[in-house]
């Protein structure tokens, strides 16, 4: 199985979807491994304009002996007719993908090449397995510490909620029985002690409203859109912001982490709204891709540029980004000074809910 990278490229430029001309280094690098492929410790394949095998290198002819019997139906091969389509024929054209032939991948730079033929490919490929497979390793190790961070979130918010809150409770009810004992010609004293139980209601608001920011029991417990709608509330009405919310229906079904990152995203944009955006407005749209979903949270402020994300709340929306790619989606910022902000992010290989 061939995957295309973005890496098709020409002098042109053109309409190529892919990028525009290469870098002189790279038509240099591809120059220098074409004049001595006996010697390349990576393999090299040539294919004439009949489609034929007209070259393999010692390598290639090593690790696929059946190269040229199986010619262009051997797996290491495959798609090269659209390859050869969309590289075109310009000089220092070339296309960049990678072939999973399962138990290997291998990545492949392809150019063009004239005989008498016609119009041939040469092909470079590298064995890339030990590298996808560091990569998928770091991956799987990202996802973990992404998973302890949320378990560690959950368990801090309940020992804040069960612990702190219990001890805050506790303690109000006993300023409060203290002052229902005082003699009433001890006024004052009774009115410093009213203002220590205000005191600790609000610090008991305030541990709550930190664990919930630590993992919304809502998310555990009534699912993604009701915590989404309750968190817009509470915004609303704290910031004094009109938040538009739009759902699809049935939203797909979610896992726990997929759940979380879309949930912290409308998070990290909100509190980024109510601390810098100064907006009048947000919009948040969670709906469907096709196997997917896609969650929108845009805001008509003062906008930024994406590429100063150095401050905390950079370091925020980076931080969504390694989530959402860790899922096998995306996240991308869409943003210009006095332009408003609009934060996208979306999962693939999702199965609709039930």
């Amino acid at each position: 199985m061939s995957s295309e990278r973005d890496e098709l490229a020409g002098p042109g430029g053109g309409p190529a979807p892919i990028a525009s001309a290469p870098a002189a280094s790279d038509a240099q690098r591809l120059s220098r491994l074409a004049s001595f492929p006996e010697q390349n410790p990576n393999l090299v394949i040539e294919i004439d304009g009949a489609s034929r095998i007209r070259y393999l290198n010692p390598i290639a002819r090593e690790r696929f002996p059946d190269l040229v019997q199986l010619g262009l139906e051997h797996p290491l091969l495959s798609d090269l007719g659209e390859a050869a389509a969309r590289i075109g024929s310009a000089a220092g054209a070339f296309l960049a993908r990678e072939v999973d032939l399962g138990d290997r991948v291998f990545e492949q730079k392809i150019c063009p090449i004239a005989d008498d033929t016609g119009l041939g490919l040469r092909i470079f490929a590298t064995d890339v397995t030990a590298l996808r497979r560091a990569h998928e390793d770091i991956r799987r190790l990202a996802q973990r510490v992404v998973e302890a961070q949320e378990a560690e979130r959950l368990r801090i918010a309940r020992d804040l909620h069960d612990d702190a809150g219990q001890a805050l409770t506790a303690l109000r009810i006993s300023v409060k029985l203290l002052v229902d004992d005082l003699p009433t010609e001890q006024a004052g004293l009774r009115a410093e002690l009213d203002g220590i139980v205000g005191l600790i209601g609000e610090t008991h608001e305030r541990i709550r409203a930190i664990a919930r920011g630590l993992r919304p029991p809502m998310l555990d417990t009534v699912g993604l859109e009701r915590a989404l709608r309750s968190e817009c509330q509470a915004f609303a009405e704290r910031a004094g912001i009109v938040a538009d919310q739009a759902y699809a229906t049935p939203l797909p079904q979610l896992s726990e982490a997929a759940s979380t990152a879309v949930y912290r995203l409308v998070q990290e944009g909100l509190t980024n709204v109510l601390r810098h955006a100064r907006a009048d407005r947000v919009r948040l749209v969670l709906g469907r891709e096709p196997g997917g979903i896609r969650v929108e949270l845009e805001d008509d402020g003062c906008g930024f540029d994406p590429r100063l994300l150095v401050s905390a709340t950079g370091i925020g929306l980076r931080g969504l980004r390694e989530r959402f790619e860790l899922l096998g989606g995306g996240f991308v910022v869409d943003s210009r000074p006095g332009r408003g902000t609009r934060l996208l992010g979306w999962l693939d290989g999702l199965e609709p809910a039930p």
